[in-house]
């Protein structure tokens, strides 16, 4: 692996390529209804105490205000929810071993598909809250989906707890399959669809050029969020499952060059996103008009997450704000 002998890096300037509007956010007090989800988590006392310190300081409702412009008051507290849980499952598989990982994602999905499935454990009393209060309240198609993008984002997070224990780094080729899957970004394109109102055909997600915006919005994210979670992850000893750290292993890259890299990428997904969206057939007029503001939505995800990263101390602690205007990361 290419060793790390610079103590600093430069951040691609990423907002330079995203031409998608910027400074949305939800019209409501989105502090106080991500207050309540939080407790809504925290009563069932799952973390411990250091857990619940990070999660309690993710600013994940700023996130949600991010994501979910789009939304009423009432399904807006149920994104909070989702993407509250999400953290969750991320922070407590983050100090698990394979088999641990395997056995709480077990449990997470088996609570998700049977209502009567039960250990009598915190975390299955909380999935099951969740389902009543999302999962039951999707349309049959994207409830069918999201069962599958759980269960993927599981066995992915399980596959990142099998190498992190071995100490192994994913090659190029295999890594973004990895990545797509256990960032959850797929489960937040249900959420986005529970948001809209709307149930998309299956025959959508089986053309390739649906799929080419719904894979580059995806990667935009996963790639995006690896550069800028670099620092955080270098320092938790959690780095090999992060594209910076492959760019280096596999292509002897430096530090600056990977991060570079990521920029030239981000530019060409970009395009990809807005190539695949001009080039869509039409599915008639009313599916039409939803596509579009599903697509609106997958794009706003990608700003929501590139504006999050800079306005919460999780990657670049209280300097934050001078990590932004300078791009200069300090490891």
């Amino acid at each position: 692996m290419q060793s790390i002998e610079s103590s600093q890096f430069y951040l691609p300037n990423l907002f330079a390529s995203c031409p998608l509007r910027k400074g949305v956010i939800f019209p409501g007090d989105y502090k106080a209804i991500g207050a309540a989800s939080k407790a809504w988590i925290n009563a069932y006392d799952v973390f411990t105490e250091r857990q619940r310190n990070i999660f309690d300081k993710t600013n994940s409702e700023l996130l949600s205000a991010r994501a979910f412009p789009y939304v009423s008051h009432e399904k807006f507290r149920t994104c909070c929810d989702c993407l509250n849980l999400l953290w969750m499952i991320d922070e407590i598989s983050d100090d698990l071993n394979g088999p641990g990982a395997r056995k709480t994602g077990d449990l997470f999905v088996n609570c998700l598909k049977d209502p009567n499935f039960d250990d009598n454990s915190p975390l299955a009393d909380l999935t099951k809250d969740f389902r009543i209060r999302f999962v039951e309240k999707l349309g049959p198609r994207s409830a069918k989906r999201f069962m599958k993008h759980a269960q993927d984002y599981i066995d992915a997070f399980v596959l990142e707890a099998e190498l992190r224990d071995k100490r192994e780094i994913l090659d190029l080729a295999s890594y973004p399959t990895l990545r797509r899957n256990n960032s959850a970004n797929h489960i937040s394109f249900d959420f986005a669809e529970f948001g809209l109102e709307i149930d998309l055909p299956d025959e959508l997600f089986e053309d390739a050029t649906f799929m080419k915006v719904y894979y580059a919005a995806s990667d935009m994210i996963w790639w995006s969020n690896d550069v800028y979670s670099f620092k955080m992850e270098h320092g938790k000893g959690h780095g090999g499952s992060n594209i910076v750290t492959i760019l280096m292993h596999e292509c002897g890259m430096d530090l600056q060059t990977a991060s570079d890299y990521v920029g030239v990428e981000f530019r060409k997904l970009m395009d990809r996103y807005f190539e695949g969206r001009k080039n869509m057939r039409s599915w008639g007029a009313a599916l039409d008009a939803d596509l579009e503001r599903y697509f609106d939505a997958l794009g706003q995800w990608v700003v929501a997450n590139m504006e999050w990263s800079f306005e919460t101390q999780r990657y670049f602690g209280p300097a934050y704000e001078e990590v932004r205007k300078t791009r200069l990361v300090k490891l």
